[in-house]
């Protein structure tokens, strides 16, 4: 009986592509955090303010979510600000057109954690996105995950977020 029923459990194992994580930890450059992606993500060379970075994100596959992760250091003497953080989410969220935009802050063990949450309709499809941006000491890492809302928030989103490490 034991020998079956582990039988099932892999075989449940092998067929549902929700356990199948491949846990690629990103870290970038000047900054004080890491992400855990549980698919394996591309990394984007880009620009932002004069500083060459990476964006790291996924792509969507068999309704995965799409998530994406990129760092930038605080400057020098810059203050940032719970207010400055929940402006920045919101237009972040607005920008995007979301609605139902809900956002929050609060202070964690490793920083101070904005959050926006919305949705929006892409190509007919009812969609969430859920921003978090975690202020450490001298750098903000930037998360975003965006999937079906019927399946929001999924396992792989609820890791993605849940394995930041400063």
């Amino acid at each position: 009986m034991t020998r079956i029923v582990l039988a099932i459990f892999i075989g449940f194992y092998l067929i549902i592509p929700d356990f199948a994580f491949s846990n690629d930890i990103v870290t970038f450059d000047g900054c004080e955090y890491t992400v855990t992606f549980p698919i394996k993500p591309k990394l984007i060379p880009f620009r932002v303010n004069g500083t060459d970075t990476i964006m790291a994100m996924t792509s969507s596959k068999d309704g995965m979510p799409i998530l994406r992760a990129e760092c930038q250091p605080i400057k020098e003497g810059a203050i940032v600000t719970r207010e400055l953080i929940m402006s920045s989410l919101e237009e972040q969220a607005h920008s995007v057109g979301l609605r139902n935009v809900q956002v929050s802050i609060q202070e964690t063990e490793i920083g101070l954690v904005g959050t926006f949450t919305g949705k929006k309709n892409a190509g007919g499809y009812e969609m969430a996105q859920m921003g978090k941006m975690y202020v450490g000491k001298h750098s903000i890492l930037n998360l975003l995950s965006t999937e079906l809302l019927s399946r929001f928030p999924s396992k792989k989103t609820n890791l993605f977020f849940g394995s930041v490490r400063r």
